[in-house]
């Protein structure tokens, strides 16, 4: 009778001392549970990729609006009207002086200059056949007043021969004016022709070109800026 007394006791006071957390493992036991084992972290596979700088070298053309002073800044309109027939030179490209950016068509302007060439050349055949007959008239008139100072002419044929020699040099006037304006004309149409090319007049960079191939242009039409390179 005594043993039994002896464990229950000795069992309370292991309960005591232990405490809760005991007691809950014994009810588990007592139970059938188990407490879940600690799990391993997952594993994850990695690839490891080796990073270095470089310079990545491009080439990137873009359209750009330069900024510079007004006096360094040039506005290029068309001198004649026509069609844009070539374009030279972008936005924010580099020009030279002198160097083309805008071709107008010439086409007509070259029919042109032939007819005035031609009609140059005719004035000029005039010019020297009014030449010869200012000469032929000059004689005609010195021969017949000689003849009237030796009185072996008349006053008449005199008159006749001044009057001839006056014709003759009026006709001389009006060819060599007709000439002038043929060569008026060669020239007009030599500088239109010129004129068709738009041309920089500074070394600079082209800042904004407001016409394409195909496009028909006015006189006095701007097609392009110019801004003057400082370099």
């Amino acid at each position: 009778m005594k043993h039994p007394v002896r464990v229950t006791i000795k069992v309370v006071i292991a309960a005591a001392l232990i405490g809760v957390p005991v007691g809950l493992v014994v009810a588990l036991k007592v139970r059938g549970v188990k407490p879940k084992p600690d799990v391993p972290p997952r594993r994850t596979d990695v690839e490891v990729v080796t990073v270095r700088t470089d310079v990545l070298k491009d080439l990137v053309v873009l359209p750009v609006v330069v900024a510079c002073p007004e006096d360094r800044y040039v506005k290029l309109a068309a001198e004649i009207a026509g069609k844009v027939v070539g374009v030279h030179k972008r936005d924010g490209e580099g020009v030279e002086q002198g160097e083309s950016i805008v071709q107008i068509d010439t086409e007509m302007l070259e029919a042109q200059s032939d007819e005035a060439a031609a009609a140059a050349k005719e004035a000029n055949a005039a010019v020297q056949e009014a030449e010869a007959t200012v000469t032929e008239a000059e004689q005609q008139y010195k021969r017949a007043s000689e003849l009237f100072q030796k009185r072996f002419g008349t006053q008449e044929n005199r008159d006749a021969a001044l009057a001839q020699l006056e014709r003759a040099r009026a006709g001389l006037k009006r060819a060599q004016a007709a000439e002038a304006r043929a060569q008026a004309g060669v020239t007009v149409a030599s500088v239109a022709r010129e004129r068709s090319n738009v041309k920089s007049p500074i070394r600079g960079t082209v800042n904004r070109r407001y016409v394409d191939e195909g496009e028909y242009v006015k006189v006095g039409q701007e097609v392009a800026d110019v801004a003057e390179r400082y370099q």
